[in-house]
């Protein structure tokens, strides 16, 4: 967005230069937040290719434990069965493991400067905020 000068306010009568300097710096505002946006929208590109990326080396990941798993129980080394379900106790002690770090785990809040469970905390474009602040301020 183009500033305006001083020959921009003389030449417009219906124009202070309160006013004016108003208006610079609005549009230095928008400028900005411009800026902010595109650099967010790059951020938000950059993501995606990322979260492709490892979409596609989790589907290897799935291919090749399946190759596995099937060549362990066709060569007689392994039940199909008890590896399912050691698969699966593994799996649920991970996922508890993790439920349990985060319940320990606190961050503060940006708006009220509280600490938290992480797990309790939204992620909002100021920060960590906890669901009081984000009704409150609409983070």
């Amino acid at each position: 967005m183009s500033r305006l000068g001083f020959f921009d306010v003389l030449a417009n009568d219906d124009l202070s230069l309160q006013e004016a300097d108003a208006i610079n710096r609005a549009a230095g505002r928008a400028d900005a937040a411009l800026q902010q946006g595109t650099m967010l929208g790059e951020s938000i590109g950059d993501l995606r290719k990322q979260l492709a990326r490892q979409q596609e080396e989790i589907r290897t990941l799935r291919t090749v434990l399946a190759v596995l798993g099937r060549v362990l129980e066709e060569a007689g080394v392994v039940d199909a069965k008890v590896l399912d379900y050691r698969i699966e106790a593994a799996i649920e002690e991970a996922r508890e493991q993790s439920r349990e770090r985060q319940a320990r785990e606190t961050k503060m809040c940006v708006g009220c400067s509280l600490d938290f469970p992480v797990g309790r905390l939204n992620v909002t474009e100021y920060g960590d905020m906890c669901d009081g602040c984000v009704a409150t301020r609409g983070g």
